[in-house]
């Protein structure tokens, strides 16, 4: 069974976008949960002052 030119493009950019959309949402993700962490640490070093 011969997968032709087109149906392998179509596959590899699906598979490329699907990975990219959740390459950025995990990014996303992390990066709140670091400012989080950030804020926290801020607010714990205003308190003891």
């Amino acid at each position: 069974m011969m997968v032709s030119i087109l149906e392998l493009v179509l596959i590899v950019t699906t598979i490329s976008l699907v990975m990219g959309i959740v390459y950025v949402s995990f990014t996303e993700i992390f990066v709140t949960e670091q400012n989080k962490k950030q804020v926290l640490v801020s607010n714990k070093k205003r308190k003891k002052r």
